[in-house]
């Protein structure tokens, strides 16, 4: 699952201190474009733009590396 909109507000921290993920709206568009239209939702830019992989804001396929970078920049913000 590619969660496509990383970013710490979209962390949350349960009781026992352990990280939960939510909102995940974008994997859902991303799940469906699957389908047909994945080029369309690669050309236009939805997210958070401070946290997007450079090669997502040029328009790019949102794929795996997009997520990693976007947890690097989620772990800068928190550091």
């Amino acid at each position: 699952v590619i969660h496509g909109d990383l970013k710490a507000l979209n962390v949350l921290i349960d009781d026992s201190g352990k990280a939960v993920l939510c909102d995940f709206g974008l994997s859902r568009i991303k799940a469906d474009a699957m389908s047909k239209t994945a080029r369309s939702v690669g050309e236009s830019i939805v997210g958070s733009r401070n946290w997007m992989a450079p090669e997502q804001l040029l328009g790019g396929l949102l794929k795996k590396p997009c997520d990693i970078y976007a947890l690097g920049m989620t772990i800068y913000e928190v550091s």
